[in-house]
Order: structure tokens, then C-alpha cells, then sequence
């Protein structure tokens, strides 16, 4: 509804239909957009739709409709819908009040659980209750009952429902019309939510009661008699590739929460501890322990992934004055090489790190370890939520939580020490009086996550063009096959998938799913942007996601919010059609068979329903295109929700793909946080990363250790692709290599070196790796070699870091180890355009190479 009532004509209506609350039934074609106006529909249909509404459904049709609230007296709270069910006027059949949901009210969540939600409606302000029903396969005729509206002071507004029941049944409940809002119902969706199942490559959980030993794929935690971690052990390799028998520790001593007192450190005595749900995915556990005036009660919960939450109630007996409680961890040396998060770039672990809490930096924890052992700690309270991402961040912050943070008292301090390095979360001082209570919640993510998929990563050769709609290129699959590629990557405004991250935009599925049959056809696949984050304006239920308040649209100061995507304020269609309340994110105005079609985006609220939307949205798509994977370009989507995805592809396609890009987070919009640390939650479930933009002039000036431990996705399992053109030699040593297509990339000639090489089912030995066949005998550090062998040869990187000063290279290559005879083989660095001229070396000679240069080198048979 487009057009507005002035106030003479809502004068004039309200004193001619005296009611405290007024209550219009609507059409889904006809949705309330600003709330702070009054409809004039209702005005010009003269209050025929007052306290009554009359629409028409197909048979298994899932109807939508909407009951407009408005009051000129008052604000009225907690409001909600009573359904007595629908009654056929001509025979005895019955729609029953359960086949009701008003998604206002509540419904499921994003981890599966029910929940309500309060609606309030503000003086002078119209509050639409979107409500869906299940309209019975074998329904036709009339159907009559009566919604009532109750708030909290037991007023109660009946409104006369009918609903005309006639045509074909809809296989699909209506989703395939978009504009029949049929899929709202998506929101309170449980798809793929069970833990029990197990997701490739993680193996069910084995529990070991008698120690409190709990394994996962490649690692083993040790549960304290408290519910914490005891110890914690890696079994990958070190440049996890494979699992090994042998455990490397990543702590020294196990966690330990200290209590400090007048009277010293409290000595907990542990009461109880037993496991309340073990099934394949996921185990958890409950403890009790006291101490004098204090009891710690700790619910401990282990997914297969690596992923621990532990919810830490402290609870004070009787009043007492607290120094200090914090949580200790100890890493070991090995573990406590490397470091990212509270304020630090990834890379070397600086000695000393003294962290306060500040909510205008999204900082909530750190990753430490090694290439092969490590563990992210992110602390939480009963007020966390997850803070908004990219440059969005200071519209929607993380809280503070009332335990750790105690009004900015609180921090992390990491210090070296004989046995590694303690991380120590403290919280200061503070008095607590009996029944107090505060929640010290963590998370703990051990790492890395699964072995690195060499197969994966350098199968798929990516054609992945720039935004534009009309791309002849797109459709050209001869010329993509001849450029070596194998799969496409599709971004939002593309002919195919045109609006972001509503790919099953009703104008465009036809187009997609055309795509998607060509290229299978060519041996290609295809892969689709599709991510959260933001939600594009041409979604019909954009409406009814604002109607909301805040669950699925994040809250934002509307006209006056000014994102770098929208420097001037929001476009005036926002303006015009939400009103308030609202973040603009990305905007587009599309061309081609779209001209003219605006493409505007507002920010979502992170873990909110629409995750279960997102899932089957994804469902949807795969049904009804057959895409065969998903490309992420920074995401709210949680841990959970790409489980969940994971399993929405690997239903459709074992071979499914899902690969994330981002821009460097560590800056002032974003809060000053690597992409590494925060997105590792998801890295379980990702196959292959993209970082590029930001990451300090693409990946130009970074120390190696930076490289390696933000931007490789080496030490957690996964490997990365470089974005454009730059340095591709010292890419080659994290196995990255390039994509056709976006910034004037040319990767071909390095896919059929890997081609000919089969650098797929080869070994990686990365430089810091001791067990690597291939050296530098010379000792210089400056000097990175990481080598992939295979039993006929080797492809290696060698590259000297300095800026600054020549390197002089000696290489110690250990034929024995490979197998191979020496007198056999040459080393040859290949010709590869834009990257290397074509040069032989000899086994003896020093290798001189220029500051921040060097060779990728084949040593193969003669």
C-alpha cells in the first residue's frame, strides 16, 4: 500500500469507527510498508475490512495473510492472536486453530528451539500480524471462523475470517509464486537441524568415561572432574595433511577458573559431574563444584567439528568480596607460537599482550598455537549476541558481558613463561551477595579442523567473472573449458542470479536453472552467491520481515545511517517504503534484461529465524536449479546454519563445494578483528577460502607469518586462493593459486602446470615443516620453501622474503626420503607468463635470489 491517509482523513475515520484498537484484516498483495502511516485503503474501503477479512486459497496452499493493528489512544502491550480454527459452510470438514502461525509472535529458532516474541503497538503506529495456514489438501468451498486479538489489559477484538477455498492442489504449498508469501512458513523450518548426523570428514564422537576423554577427528580433549579442559591433543601432521598416533599437547596444565579472595585463591571441590546427551555429533556434560561461599555449576557441550561451549554459572552462597576471577589456560611452547584476536594481526605471538574490554572493537577472544595444534577462546555472557560484520559493525556492537567485561575492568593478558605462554581472562573486582549470580560462558574451537583436502582444493579451477549482468563470457562454456576452468562461480548481479542473496527471484530461477543444465551438460559446475548479511529489497517478504521489529531486519537509524556502501544516507525507495529502523548495506541499480530494476540491501540481524529461512531457501534452489555449490562473501550465517547447508549440498552432491571470500576486518568499520578469527567458527564447513581486499595491498608487504596464519587457512584446515594478480610465486607456497576472470587474472598456464604435475595427489610439506624432503641448506630465514612431492617428482616454491637484500640459496634435496635417484632428474623452473621465464638449474649451484622474488621449480625426470 503505496498511498497514506492525512491526519483530517484519519481524523474523520476514527470518529466515525470509535475504537480503541483497530483491527483490519489484509491481503498479501496489499502489505502495510510504513508503519508511521495510515493505510488510505482503509480509509476508501470504508471499514469494511474492520475486524474482518475475506481472501481466496487453493487446496495445500500455505496462505498468508495479515490483521493491521492501530490505535490513536494508546499504546497497547503484548499483544496476541487466539485462533478458534476455520468451519466449511457447506460441509463438516475443519482447518484446525494448530494449522495457525503468526510469525510475529514467535515460532522456531535458529538452533531449533521454540520461542515467543513480544508484540507492542505504539500510539499511532499500524503493526502488522503476518499469519500463515495450512490450507488442508481436500479443502474447498467457504471457511469461516474467528481470530481474536487480545492484549495485556484482557481487551479482546474478534475478527470474522473467510476464506474461499477453490482450483488445483499446489504440490508446493505456493512457494513457486513468490508473491503468495507462502514462503514465510520457512522461517520456523527444522531442516537438517539433527546432531546426530554426522557431517564428511568429521567421525562420531567416542567418549571415554572412566577419563573423561573425549575424541574427535584428529584430537582428544580431557575433561577435569569441573567440566573444563584438562588437556587438549592434536594428531594432525604438521602440515595437516593427515592424521598421525602421535598427540601433540596443546596445554601444559589444564584450565583452572581462580577465585580470588581476602582470603586467598577458593578451592573448588568438585560434587557432581555426569552426561546429560551423547549421540554421534555431539556430547554434553554437566559439573558442580563449591567452594567456600561459592558454587561453580559448568553445562559443557562438544559438537564433532571441534566446536566446545561451556556455560559457567558462578553462584555466590553468601555474601563475598571478590579480588579477581579469571580463567587460566596454559599453552605449550609448541602451542603458543603463533597468535590473532584482542587487538593482533595474525602471525609470530608477541611476547606480552595486556587486552581491556571495548565494545566499539569486536574483540571477544584470541587464537593461539601452532601450524597443527591451537585453540580459538572466545568469552561470552548471558547478553551475547552476535555483533553485525564487514563495515557494518558499528551499527550493532557486541555487549559487554556484566562477568568478563565488569564495566571495562576486565580483559585478557598473555605472558611467556617456562612452559609456553598463559592466557589469563580476568574480570576484576567486585562484590557478589548471596544468590548472585553471573554467567562466565566460552567457547573453545580446537584446531586445526579436518586434514586438507588436496584433491578438493586443486580440482576445481574457478572461472569467476566480475559483477556485471550482460557477460557474454558467462554463457561461452566452450571458451571457459578451454581456459582450463571447471567451475563458475556466479555473483549477485549476473543474468542468472541478478539480486542479492535471493537467488530464487522469480524473474530470474527460469535463467538459473537453463545455466545450470548448459554447463552440466559442458562438465562444468556451478556455484552461486548466496550468503547473510544483507537481504535484497525486491524479497516479497521484506515487508513482513519488518513488521517484525528487529528480529530479521537489524534495527539502524534509517534515513541518518550512512555505510560506506551508502555515503550520502539510504536510497529514497528505503526511505519511502520502511521508513525507520533499518541499515542500508548494498545497492545496485541492475542492467540488461533487468534495466532499471533497483537492487537496494538491508543489514539482517544475525541468528535470527532467518538462518531456517536461508536453509530452505537453499533447498529450494538446489531442488529446483541443481546447483552444485555455494560461494560466501562474508556472512552472518552461524557455525550451526552451515552445518546445516552442509548438508543441504552434500544431500544433492557429494562433491558439493562451499568457498568464502573476504576483505580484511582488521580496520575501524569492521572492529579491528582478522577474518581469520572471526569467521573460524565456520571453517569446519568451508572447503576453500578467498581472502583478498585489505589484507595490506593484497598480500604485497605481509611477513610470512601473517600470511600463513590469516589469510593461508593452512592452520585450521583449509587452504586459500589468491584475488588478482598479485604475487603469485609466494601463493604457491600456501598452495594458492588464481582465478580466471576476476581482476584480469590469468591462471591458466599454472592450472596445466598443475595438470601435468597432477599436484592434486601430491604431499604437502610446507617450509615451516621439519619433515619437508626439499630445503634450504644456507639457514637463512629469510628464505620460505614449501614443496608438493610426488613418488615420480616434485613441484616446489622457493622465495626469498627480505624486501631488501639478495638471498643466496642451497638447496638440500633428500632423494632417499622421495625415493627417487638423483642422476634421474632435473630442476627446471617453467616458463609461466607473467610469473617466470624458463630456467635449468643444477643440484650444486647456489640459487640467487632477488629481495621479495623467487622460482617455482619442478624437479622432474630427464
Amino acid at each position: 500500500m503505496d498511498e497514506y491517509a492525512t491526519e483530517n482523513e484519519v481524523a474523520n475515520f476514527t470518529k466515525k469507527f470509535k475504537r480503541d484498537l483497530y483491527v483490519f484484516g489484509g491481503d498479501r498483495l496489499q502489505q502495510i510498508k510504513l508503519k508511521t502511516k495510515f493505510p488510505k485503503l482503509w480509509i476508501n474501503n470504508n471499514g469494511s475490512n474492520l475486524e474482518k477479512f475475506i481472501g481466496k486459497a487453493q487446496p495445500n496452499e500455505y496462505y498468508v495473510f495479515y490483521l493491521g493493528l492501530f490505535s490513536t489512544t494508546k499504546e497497547h502491550k503484548n499483544i496476541e492472536l487466539d485462533f478458534d480454527g476455520l468451519k466449511s459452510t457447506s460441509n463438516n470438514s475443519i482447518i484446525t486453530k494448530n494449522s495457525f502461525q503468526c510469525f510475529n509472535a514467535g515460532g522456531i529458532d535458529f538452533l531449533g528451539n521454540n520461542f515467543q516474541s513480544t508484540v507492542n503497538l505504539k500510539k499511532n503506529y499500524v503493526q502488522p500480524l503476518y499469519v500463515g495456514v495450512q490450507i488442508p489438501e481436500y479443502a474447498n468451498g467457504d471457511y469461516t471462523g474467528v481470530i481474536t486479538v487480545i492484549d495485556q489489559n484482557g481487551d479482546r477484538i474478534p475478527v470474522k475470517i473467510k476464506i474461499n477455498v477453490a482450483g488445483e492442489v499446489l504440490s508446493d504449498h505456493g512457494d513457486n509464486d513468490s508473491q503468495r508469501l507462502s514462503r514465510l512458513r520457512w522461517l520456523n523450518s527444522i531442516a537438517e537441524q539433527d546432531s546426530n548426523e554426522l557431517v564428511e570428514p568429521f567421525t562420531a564422537i567416542e567418549v571415554d568415561k572412566a577419563t573423561n576423554t573425549l575424541s574427535i577427528l584428529g584430537r582428544k580433549i580431557c575433561l577435569t572432574n569441573t567440566g573444563i579442559p584438562e588437556q587438549i591433543q592434536s594428531y594432525f601432521n604438521s602440515s595437516n595433511t593427515a592424521i598421525t598416533a602421535t598427540p601433540k599437547n596443546i596445554l601444559t596444565k589444564p584450565f583452572n577458573f581462580k577465585v580470588t579472595t581476602a582470603d586467598g585463591v577458593l578451592d573448588f571441590k568438585p560434587q557432581s559431574f555426569k552426561y546429560t546427551k551423547q549421540t554421534t555429533g555431539a556430547v554434553c556434560w554437566e559439573a558442580i563444584s563449591e567452594a567456600n561461599n561459592m558454587t561453580l555449576t559448568v553445562k559443557g557441550r562438544l559438537k564433532m567439528d571441534g566446536f566446545m561451549e561451556f556455560k559457567c554459572k558462578m553462584k555466590a552462597t553468601d555474601k563475598v568480596n571478590i579480588e579477581d576471577i579469571a580463567l587460566d589456560m596454559q599453552y605449550s611452547k609448541d602451542s603458543a607460537k603463533y597468535f590473532m584476536g584482542i587487538g593482533q594481526k595474525g602471525g609470530l605471538r608477541k611476547e606480552n599482550i595486556d587486552w581491556k574490554w571495548n565494545v566499539k572493537r569486536n574483540q571477544d577472544g584470541f587464537w593461539m598455537g601452532a601450524v597443527n595444534a591451537g585453540m580459538k577462546v572466545r568469552l561470552k555472557g548471558a547478553n551475547y549476541r552476535s555483533p553485525l560484520i564487514n563495515a557494518y559493525y558499528n551499527f550493532y556492537t557486541l555487549n559487554e558481558p556484566k562477568s568478563w567485561g565488569n564495566n571495562s575492568k576486565g580483559g585478557i593478558r598473555v605472558a611467556s613463561n617456562s612452559n609456553g605462554a598463559l592466557a589469563s581472562a580476568y574480570s576484576g573486582a567486585r562484590t557478589m551477595n548471596a544468590n548472585d549470580s553471573l554467567q562466565f560462558d566460552f567457547d573453545c574451537f580446537v584446531t586445526p579442523f579436518k586434514p586438507i583436502n588436496m584433491t578438493k582444493h586443486f580440482t576445481d579451477k574457478y572461472f569467476h567473472p566480475t559483477q556485471k549482468v550482460v557477460d557474454p563470457r558467462l554463457w561461452d562454456f566452450k571458451w571457459i573449458k578451454e581456459q582450463g576452468a571447471n567451475v563458475v562461480n556466479i555473483h549477485h548481479n549476473k543474468e542468472p542470479n541478478p539480486t542479492i542473496n535471493y537467488p530464487y527471484y522469480d524473474e530470474s530461477m527460469p535463467i538459473l536453472k537453463k545455466y545450470v543444465k548448459q554447463a552440466h551438460d559442458n562438465g562444468i559446475k556451478v556455484k552461486i552467491y548466496y550468503t547473510t548479511r544483507e537481504i535484497s529489497n525486491n524479497i516479497p517478504e521484506l515487508f513482513a520481515f519488518h513488521s517484525m521489529n528487529g528480529e530479521i531486519i537489524c534495527p539502524g537509524p534509517g534515513k541518518d545511517a550512512k555505510p560506506v556502501t551508502n555515503r550520502r544516507g539510504p536510497h529514497k525507495w528505503l526511505l519511502d517504503n520502511l521508513g525507520e529502523n533499518f541499515i542500508p548495506a548494498w545497492r545496485e541499480v541492475l542492467k540488461g534484461r533487468y534495466k532499471g530494476l533497483l537492487d537496494l540491501a538491508v543489514e539482517t540481524t544475525p541468528d535470527s529465524r532467518l538462518e531456517n529461512y536461508y536453509i530452505e531457501g537453499l533447498k529450494y534452489t538446489v531442488k529446483n536449479t541443481n546447483i552444485d555449490s555455494l560461494y560466501i562473501d562474508d556472512t552472518s550465517l552461524s557455525r550451526n546454519g552451515f552445518q546445516r547447508a552442509r548438508k543441504v549440498l552434500m544431500n544433492n552432491n557429494p562433491d558439493s563445494v562451499i568457498d568464502a571470500h573476504s576483505w580484511s576486518h582488521f580496520n575501524g568499520l569492521a572492529g579491528w578483528t582478522p577474518s581469520a578469527y572471526y569467521y573460524m567458527q565456520n571453517y569446519p564447513y568451508f572447503d576453500k577460502l578467498w581472502y583478498g581486499e585489505g589484507f595490506e595491498g593484497r598480500y604485497k608487504s605481509v611477513p610470512a607469518d601473517y600470511w600463513l596464519v590469516e589469510i593461508s587457512g593452512i592452520p585450521f584446515g583449509l587452504m586459500n586462493e589468491l584475488m588478482g594478480n598479485h604475487q603469485p610465486t609466494k601463493g604457491m607456497l600456501f598452495g594458492m593459486g588464481q582465478r580466471l576472470g576476476w581482476g584480469g587474472t590469468f591462471p591458466q598456464e599454472t592450472w596445466k602446470l598443475w595438470n601435468d604435475f597432477g599436484i592434486e595427489k601430491s604431499t604437502f610439506f610446507g617450509y615451516w615443516d621439519a619433515a619437508n624432503p626439499i630445503k634450504d641448506a644456507s639457514g637463512n630465514s629469510n628464505v620460505k620453501l614449501s614443496s608438493f612431492v610426488k613418488k615420480d617428482g616434485a613441484l616446489f616454491t622457493v622465495i626469498n622474503w627480505n624486501k631488501k637484500v639478495d638471498a643466496s640459496v642451497k638447496l638440500a634435496i633428500d632423494f632417499d626420503k622421495l625415493g627417487l635417484n638423483k642422476s634421474d632428474y632435473k630442476l627446471v623452473a617453467p616458463k609461466l607468463n607473467r610469473i617466470q621465464d624458463a630456467k635449468e638449474f643444477s643440484f650444486d649451484q647456489s640459487i640467487n635470489l632477488k629481495p621479495n622474488q623467487g622460482y617455482i621449480i619442478h624437479l622432474i625426470k630427464k
